[in-house]
């Protein structure tokens, strides 16, 4: 809340801390807080279960909490400070307009929250949370949940495991987790028997932490005999001649993708009773690595002569592509510097206007696939106009990245803009240095992303203050 202290009595010992709630309609505390970090540095961290660190906001550096500017600088919303004297340490925030109504909590997702009353609608608008994906949280989704941001739900058992508390799943709190359907069958170790133990694969996940035992191994089948002769041996991995074992929960496990960038990703074999394993992926166990494989070879042979022929078909259009981009591209100004980088694909034929029809007039907020559609084609189109703007101007140092969805715009020592999309609270952040950070919603009125404090317009507030830094007009809208 405002004004309140989150911090330590360095007298007492004591730390002020929020803490979660057990579930949406069950007050008791939860397993997540957020509180100064317990070796009293100039931080605050969230926790899980009071030890685990999974979030750090970087130490205050005098304005704000370093890995966490956007946050903590709205200069016209709040006003934050960091008090440290002999008696305290904390951190605070007032609000600047002494009517605006917010809270802060920690949800039972684990997430961080702040909402704002908005009297007009009767309703809270989610101003940030923290972390923004589910699962960047640690045990997002509780003992044995697979958590996994591009489902339609973001936590799911593993197989042969259902919802430890169906009640808070169907709540949307995770925490809980899973338990098993059915109790492997550690005194039968016989590996053809269908009464007994097998184990299943759950392909390029993100690994738990902290194995019990971590060892050098010749082969995958020692590996996994080293987990099936251990009756507490609930998962085993196997990689470059490293075999991990690990005990009891299974905690943290997140499905990863090709485009995520994640050390630990790797397959986990999961223990279960062979009754839970589905027949298709119901593996014998290997005795070496070449048995793995032959194992691998069928399942793995169609879809790389997929991917390649795609591989080729992509590159063909590509160069298509390329060869029309390039000419525009290579047009320079004598005396600028100007870099393009694309990490995302750039789709023709994008623009604002065009997803306008998709919205809902008479919806006051932006469905889920209405807000990703026009957020991206606005920042798309936004990234056409800079790239045109940028070969008329010399400026050393102009430069324009387009990565990951955020739009950064350099103009040379005069500043730089970074734009890209809110997408927990469906909004545009936009990091200006003449005006400095705002978050922009969509009005369906004025078919236009509108700071909800001064009603500017984004594009008319980028026109402006890109002309008064380059002393060239640019029409953006």
């Amino acid at each position: 809340m405002p004004g309140a202290p989150l911090g330590v009595n360095k007298q007492t010992g004591e730390f002020q801390t929020i803490t979660s709630w057990r579930s949406s309609d069950d007050p008791s505390p939860g397993l997540f807080s957020v509180s100064l970090a317990p070796d009293k540095s100039s931080q605050i961290v969230l926790l899980y279960n009071g030890s685990q660190i999974y979030v750090k906001t970087g130490v205050w550096n005098g304005q704000f909490f370093s890995l966490l500017p956007e946050i903590f600088m709205e200069k016209n919303f709040y006003n934050f400070s960091f008090v440290d004297n002999e008696h305290q340490k904390y951190a605070t925030y007032i609000l600047l307009d002494p009517s605006q109504i917010t809270y802060t909590l920690m949800d039972p997702s684990g997430q961080v929250k702040q909402l704002s009353w908005i009297s007009d609608k009767q309703q809270w608008l989610l101003n940030y949370n923290q972390p923004p994906a589910l699962c960047d949280v640690y045990s997002a989704c509780g003992p044995f949940g697979l958590c996994d941001q591009k489902s339609s739900r973001s936590c799911n058992c593993y197989p042969g495991f259902e919802p430890a508390s169906k009640k808070d799943w169907d709540l949307g709190t995770w925490s809980s987790g899973c338990s098993r359907k059915n109790s492997f069958q550690c005194n039968n170790k016989n590996r053809s028997s269908s009464t007994g133990d097998g184990f299943f694969e759950m392909k390029m996940v993100r690994l738990p932490s902290n194995p019990l035992n971590s060892t050098e191994s010749p082969s995958a089948g020692e590996c996994e005999g080293a987990c099936r002769n251990d009756c507490s041996c609930t998962a085993y991995a196997f990689d470059h001649d490293q075999c991990s074992i690990w005990h009891g929960d299974l905690e943290n496990v997140q499905q990863l993708y090709e485009d995520d960038e994640d050390d630990s990703a790797g397959s986990l074999f999961l223990r279960l009773a062979t009754s839970d394993i589905p027949a298709s992926t119901n593996i014998p166990p290997a005795t070496s690595n070449r048995s793995h494989s032959k194992l691998a070879v069928i399942p793995i042979v169609v879809p790389v002569v997929t991917v390649l022929l795609g591989c080729v078909v992509t590159l063909f259009v590509g160069l298509i592509w390329a060869r029309r981009r390039s000419a525009r591209m290579a047009k320079q100004v004598e005396g600028s510097l100007i870099s393009f980088t694309y990490a995302d694909e750039d789709l023709e034929n994008k623009s604002c206007p065009s997803s306008k029809a998709a919205i809902d007039p008479d919806s006051s907020i932006l469905e889920e696939n209405e807000f990703h559609k026009l957020a991206d084609d606005t920042i798309h189109d936004l990234q056409e106009k800079f790239e045109e703007y940028g070969d008329s101007i010399q400026i050393d140092g102009f430069d324009i990245d387009y990565g990951n969805q955020v739009l950064t715009l350099k103009i040379g020592n005069l500043g730089t803009y970074v734009i890209n999309k809110q997408t927990p609270n469906r909004q545009i952040w936009l990091s200006s240095p003449v005006s400095g950070p705002a978050r922009f919603d969509w009005d369906a009125t004025s078919n236009s992303w509108v700071y909800r404090r001064t009603k500017a317009n984004l594009f008319k507030l980028l026109e402006n203050e890109v002309e008064e830094l380059c002393g060239k007009p640019i029409c953006l809208s």
